[in-house]
């Protein structure tokens, strides 16, 4: 069960509160509107929701209380995303995709899932077969430049961003690797690892560029 939900119909009881009349005494005059904000922060609640105080205030809910079914949700939150977490490899793209929804239909372009066998490498090799996935990946997308070698789709690249030339989007600045839930490795065009950081969830909506 949802620990928010459960708070707040509980408290909704001790008041002999309906959804309805809930919503009148937060003081909305679209009682449908309301409702459609309530469950969206019970669905998906924040410290940083508006409705948080507005309902502590109008169902007489101690902070902690809510701070603690908030803690809670988030918690379960975060144990589904380890469950589905994947590895992948993600292109920092050249440019925002256009259209956009390609990125999201032909993955394949941009993004590539990594198979367990990888991550049962020694590191030094897990890092050299991710690096080749990327530039096979990158030398696909270059079928028609010319170039048989990852070095030379590089200096192609750089000699077109020094003229401020327009090419493909799907083209790399460089890739990320979500090698774990809390583990994202940062590679530039070179393929030279420049940080590693907290896993940045992949997304279409959030492309890096």
């Amino acid at each position: 069960m949802n620990p928010v939900k459960n708070v707040i119909q509980h408290h909704m009881k001790k008041q002999n509160l309906t959804r309805s009349s809930l919503a009148k005494k937060l003081g909305y005059t679209s009682i449908t509107g309301c409702l459609r904000k309530i469950d969206s922060f019970i669905e998906k609640p924040t410290f940083e929701h508006p409705l948080l105080l507005r309902l502590q205030e109008a169902l007489y809910i101690p902070p902690q209380e809510l701070t603690l079914a908030i803690t809670q949700r988030h918690a379960y939150f975060e144990a589904e995303n380890r469950k589905r977490f994947r590895p992948s490899l993600q292109t920092m793209v050249s440019r925002r995709p256009s259209p956009l929804f390609l990125a999201a239909v032909v993955p394949r372009l941009w993004n590539i899932p990594i198979g367990p066998e990888v991550q049962l490498l020694e590191y030094d090799d897990e890092i050299q077969a991710i690096i080749q996935k990327y530039q096979q990946l990158q030398l696909e997308h270059a079928k028609d430049l010319l170039v048989t070698e990852y070095c030379e789709l590089v200096e192609l690249l750089n000699e077109y961003d020094s003229k401020c030339a327009q090419y493909a989007w799907w083209f790399g600045r460089g890739f990320k690797y979500f090698r774990h839930y809390d583990e994202t490795l940062v590679f530039d065009r070179d393929c030279v690892l420049q940080k590693i950081s907290s896993t940045e969830q992949p997304d279409v909506a959030r492309i890096s560029i």
